[in-house]
């Protein structure tokens, strides 16, 4: 199993707090009575004995059942760039003795993650926060992806999934090969070549 280096020290500024208290709420309530968490991780092929990496953990609300699905023999890496949003995940997961979760501080366009490490990873509920730095975010997510590894993407209210579809399968990194009515799969694709979406 790989390991990455533990988020040490880590400061949480008040605005940080006030931003993730906000997202947790959010979380917290509208989530539960809208969202069917283990159907939408189900859907992007999460599945045990995985490594799978989730971008933008927020307050754990996939987290938790993403551990759940890979299982013991698998991994769940759990990205926030909230200090209070790692601190808060990491305190449910030892609360809760799941031991398969690695939650990290780091920037989903700059995540420090090996090359080649995860066969699915995630990013539900932020593809928005994501969309100014999208053209930097895709290489990466391919970077660490494993060969036909899966991103999957949820459908966002803020942003057209045909807008979503072009850009992440325009430059050959990725190409489409799920579309449900919550999420988009985009399989891994090696070098930088033109490719056919394909809708399912």
């Amino acid at each position: 199993m790989r390991t990455f280096p533990p988020s040490v020290g880590i400061k949480v500024t008040l605005s940080e707090k006030a931003h993730f208290e906000a997202i947790k709420f959010v979380h917290d309530t509208l989530f539960g009575h809208f969202i069917k968490s283990r159907e939408w991780l189900a859907q992007s092929g999460v599945a045990s004995g995985q490594d799978v990496l989730e971008v933008g953990c927020g307050s754990g609300f996939f987290t938790i059942p993403a551990a759940e699905l890979v299982g013991h023999r698998g991994h769940l890496w759990a990205l926030d760039y909230n200090p209070a949003a790692v601190e808060y995940v990491k305190r449910r997961i030892q609360q809760q003795g799941i031991t398969n979760v690695d939650v990290v501080l780091a920037d989903a366009l700059r995540t420090g993650l090996p090359d080649g490490s995860f066969d699915v990873a995630f990013l539900y509920g932020v593809i928005h926060n994501l969309w100014d730095g999208v053209e930097t975010l895709l290489p990466e997510m391919h970077r660490t992806l494993r060969t036909d590894g899966i991103l999957s993407i949820s459908k966002s209210p803020r942003i057209a999934e045909e807008r979503v579809i072009k850009r992440v399968t325009e430059a050959g990194l990725f190409r489409l090969v799920r579309k449900t009515d919550r999420v988009m799969n985009f399989e891994r694709l090696e070098g930088g070549e033109d490719w056919n979406v394909v809708k399912t």
